[in-house]
Formats: structure tokens, C-alpha cells, sequence
């Protein structure tokens, strides 16, 4: 009752705007959430369920090469393999217990099924639920008040990448994130060893977490064995998972080996500017103390910030892995309030650039191919909502909306789009440095509503349009 009580005065200190931006968000949301699954989702949930299935066979030790195709071809008509971490298969497996009984008491198709699909995708919605709890707590731990909090509230689930990397494309990167979070929290309380675990833990479900886990490494501690320590504590649960699965296993049992060849062979100059910018990071953090005041939290968001973005703005990365950095962006922004107006206008025009240029580079993961049996069978959608409205038809991959992201595709589009989240990414950096004197920029509060209304404006545009191809047809 008391939450509820919390929840409610909340509410009542919302004004206008920010209650219709929120009934919006919501309704986007929920439309995003039932249009459609993806196929991501979709096989590590089958992957997910047939592993309690090995488990009660006793073959557990034998779940990566059990699983080398999907069990059926209503799921993914793909040949894929695990691709992911032991503990992210046994979450997702605890998440669909009901669909895995369900399956086994009934007839009922539970790949197929539509309210069987939205539950399965609510493991995402749980994610970013639990994420924004934790944001609102770290943001407490900063001082940051209700007011500047409930905004950060409202930007973090209207924000394009959140949205289109959880809702359209249905990735379960947002579980990693609950743990770096975790983490990060643990270390501005001091807590070393609770501080490695949550890592150790994140690294389970995304080996990214160790792009914001060295820096803060490198800040708390100069002692060289101690960062040697942790290091190797971080990575000690990973290996403990896993090891067993590469003995006993004659096929390579997970793979991430793919992503290093990405990093190398999608762009190498690209990719080499990540490691030169990660490089002078660690450096900065390593020449930094950790025990500068009240700046000393800032300092050590700000270079989580930092070394998170700098990955997705010089290096390679899957449309949807943005959603990695999206909560250090807001709780950067609430915290240096006096900033507000221009950090809205950065990461409002910075995100929509990245998302689109995504669009514009790979859009399969946004627009899709349906997953209809007469279809090519490299599919990455499979219809929830609209399946049931619209017919089979309005799925085939012709639409002059593809058509022409296919024709931005071959100019210098996408290129110009991430040189603007670059720039925004980099002004973005330089204002909210941690630093003696802050700087001021203007920040009148008609301004900053208005720039709120934009931003709404623009992620609702950018969000839409895997929808709106199923409308706009030749």
C-alpha cells in the first residue's frame, strides 16, 4: 500500500504535459510491445524451454550441442545455434516455466499463440521495469530530486533506443544491464566485492559489461594486484558456467566468437577508433582519483557514459546493443539538471540520428521479413496483433518504405546520421564533465517542454515506421 501511496503522489506532482507524455509513451509501448515478435526472442525462448526438457533427460552437460538447430521450423527457419551464455538460457527457461508446462499438458502451440507470445516477450518488459527501478534508486543515491527524477523516469522508457532495441527487435540485452546497474550501485557505495559479482554476473549475459567495468576498475583502485584480482573475479563465474560445456562439448558451445570477427572485418578503421578512444578512457581513469568529493560519483557515471557510447559511436554493434547506454545517458542528465534544455536536444537529436541510420544499415531488424510459411525463409518477424487484423498479404517484404531505406542504403545517408549522433555524442561528453566549474547553457523551462514535446514527436516517428510499412503499400 505504501508503493502504491508513493506511486500515486507521484503522479499528482506530474504536470499536464508530463502526464500526456506519459499516457503517449504508454500507448506507444503497449502497441510496440503486441505488434510483433522477433526472431531473436523467439528461438532463444524455444532454446530456453527445450532446456528443461535436457535437464529432466539428463543431458544437461549436452545442451549446446542438443541445440544446435531449433527444435521445429515454426520458430526460425534459419540454421542457429546457441549464441548466448548458459545463465541467459536458464532465465529464460525460469521465465517460461508456465509456457514449458503449458506445452507439455496441452495442444496448445505455444510458438504460435499469440497471448503464449506476448508472455514470452514480457521478459523483456520485466528487464526494463527492474532497470528504471534501479535508475531511480541510483538517482536518489545522487541527490537528484522528484522532480528532476520523474523526467529521467519519463525520458528512459520514451527513449528510442530503449524502444526500438526492447520492443521491436525483442532483445534480452536489457537483462545484462540489470546487473551492471547492480554493480555500479555497489560501487558508489564502496562495496568492492558486491561490485565484482554484479559484474561477474552481467559478463554472464553480455561480455559488453566489461567496456564500463574497467574503467570503474581502474578509478577505484591503483594497486595493480587488486585490479588483477578483480579481473579475473569478474570473468570467474563465466568461466565456472561454461568451462564444462567446451570439455565435454565437440562442437564450440557458444558464439561470441562471431562478434570479434565482426569487430575486425566490418570496418577496421572504424573499430580501430573505439580502441584508441577505450585506451585514453582507461587512462584518464587510471590517473584519476576516486576520492574527489561529491564529484567523485559523477566522475565514474560520466565515464560509464563515455566508454559505453564510444563503442556504438567508433566501433561496430548490432542495431539493438544501443540499449546498453541508454540509462547512463538519463542519469547523466538528471544529474547535471542545470543543463537540462541542451541535454534533451543532444540526446533527442543524437539517438533518432543513430536509430535511423540502424534503419537505413540493417533494416531487417527494424522492418523485417514476417514469418509467413510461403515467405523466403529468412524471416525476422512473426506477426502478434496485426497478424490477427490484417492478411497475409500486408507481410510480404515489398513496400515503398523498405524500398526506399533500401535505396538510402546505397548513399551517404547512413553515414551522415551517425556523424550527427557522434557529434551530439561528443558535445554531449564535453558539457557534462565532471569538473570544478560547471558549465551553464540556457535552460528555460518553455523551452525544455517544448524540447520534451519534440523529442516524444520524433521517437514516436522513428518508432513507428516498422508499423507503418504494413500500411503504406503499392
Amino acid at each position: 500500500m505504501k508503493k502504491a501511496r508513493r506511486i500515486g503522489d507521484d503522479i499528482k506532482t506530474l504536470s499536464t504535459l508530463e502526464k500526456v507524455l506519459w499516457i503517449g509513451t504508454i500507448l506507444l509501448t503497449a502497441l510496440l510491445f503486441v505488434s510483433h515478435n522477433y526472431n531473436d526472442l523467439l528461438i532463444t525462448t524455444r532454446q530456453g524451454i527445450d532446456l528443461w526438457k535436457i535437464i529432466l533427460n539428463g543431458d544437461y552437460i549436452r545442451f549446446y550441442e542438443l541445440n544446435r538447430t531449433p527444435s521445429g521450423n515454426d520458430v526460425y527457419q534459419v540454421v542457429q545455434g546457441c549464441a548466448y551464455s548458459f545463465l541467459v538460457y536458464l532465465t529464460v527457461a525460469v521465465w517460461n516455466i508456465p509456457i514449458a508446462i503449458l506445452e507439455r499438458i496441452s495442444d496448445v502451440d505455444v510458438m504460435n499463440n499469440r497471448i503464449c507470445l506476448c508472455y514470452e516477450k514480457g521478459i523483456i518488459l520485466f528487464g526494463v521495469i527492474i532497470t528504471a527501478v534501479l535508475i531511480k534508486k541510483l538517482l536518489e543515491d545522487f541527490g537528484v530530486g522528484k522532480k528532476e527524477s520523474n523526467i529521467a523516469m519519463l525520458l528512459y522508457f520514451s527513449s528510442a533506443e530503449l524502444m526500438s532495441s526492447c520492443y521491436i527487435s525483442s532483445q534480452i540485452d536489457i537483462l545484462a544491464m540489470i546487473f551492471m546497474l547492480l554493480g555500479f550501485r555497489s560501487y558508489l557505495r564502496k562495496k568492492e566485492a558486491a561490485f565484482v559479482a554484479w559484474f561477474a554476473v552481467a559478463f554472464c549475459f553480455k561480455f559488453f559489461s566489461v567496456i564500463p567495468f574497467v574503467p570503474l576498475l581502474l578509478l577505484s583502485t591503483k594497486n595493480i594486484w587488486k585490479m588483477i584480482r578483480n579481473g579475473a573475479a569478474s570473468i570467474s563465474l563465466w568461466a565456472v558456467i561454461m568451462i564444462p560445456f567446451y570439455i565435454n562439448s565437440t562442437k564450440n558451445p557458444i558464439l561470441e566468437r562471431r562478434l570479434a570477427s565482426k569487430l575486425f572485418s566490418y570496418d577496421q578503421n572504424i573499430f580501430l577508433w573505439f580502441i584508441v578512444i577505450y585506451c585514453l578512457i582507461l587512462v584518464y581513469a587510471y590517473v584519476s582519483r576516486d576520492s574527489d568529493g561529491e564529484k567523485a560519483p559523477r566522475k565514474a557515471l560520466w565515464l560509464l557514459c563515455v566508454s559505453f557510447t564510444s563503442l556504438f559511436a567508433f566501433g561496430y554493434s548490432n542495431p539493438y546493443w544501443s540499449v546498453l547506454m541508454v540509462a547512463f545517458w538519463i542519469m547523466l542528465m538528471a544529474v547535471n539538471k542545470r543543463n537540462l534544455l541542451v541535454n534533451l536536444a543532444l540526446e533527442a537529436v543524437g539517438t533518432a540520428a543513430y536509430v535511423l541510420s540502424k534503419i537505413i544499415i540493417i533494416p531487417e531488424c527494424y522492418i523485417g521479413k514476417y514469418q509467413l510459411p510461403s515467405l523466403t525463409p529468412w524471416n525476422t518477424m512473426k506477426p502478434m496483433l496485426w497478424g490477427s487484423i490484417l492478411p497475409d498479404s500486408r507481410f510480404r517484404f515489398e513496400n515503398p518504405i523498405y524500398d526506399a531505406i533500401r535505396a538510402l542504403h546505397e548513399t551517404t545517408a547512413p553515414r551522415l546520421l551517425h556523424s550527427v549522433f557522434i557529434a551530439a555524442f561528443i558535445a554531449f561528453a564535453f558539457i557534462n564533465f565532471p569538473r570544478d566549474k560547471e558549465i551553464k547553457t540556457p535552460n528555460d523551462s518553455g523551452n525544455i517542454n517544448t524540447m520534451l514535446v519534440l523529442r516524444f514527436v520524433s521517437v514516436a516517428a522513428v518508432c513507428l515506421i516498422p508499423i507503418a510499412s504494413l500500411f503504406i503499400r503499392y
